[in-house]
């Protein structure tokens, strides 16, 4: 099955100043866009698979006080032979790779 990458998201993690054992080494978010979102929906709508994919790149960085975190960048993965992309999708140029 042919697939896709739909808009691109980002987000962060940073190492989290942990209590117990039991608690994550790092704590972050991942900023979904509408787009996104929809085409999730979408997903979730056309098919009987109760999970979806969403690709997840990280990179270390610094922060402007001097801490280190990781950076995330988002992609949905769209599979073609389901429902028909959104038209914010379509207008979208597609991607040869995901983090393209």
């Amino acid at each position: 099955m042919p697939r896709a990458y739909g808009e691109k998201g980002t987000g962060a993690v940073w190492a989290h100043k942990k209590i117990t054992d039991r608690q994550p080494d790092f704590r972050g978010h991942i900023d979904l866009s509408r787009a996104q979102l929809r085409a999730l929906v979408d997903q979730a709508k056309a098919g009987d698979d109760p999970t979806f994919k969403i690709l997840v790149a990280m990179w270390d960085r610094m922060s402007k006080k001097g801490e280190p975190y990781k950076y995330l960048a988002t992609e949905v993965l769209i599979e073609s032979g389901g429902s028909q992309p959104s038209e914010e999708r379509q207008a979208a140029p597609k991607a040869s790779k995901p983090w393209d």
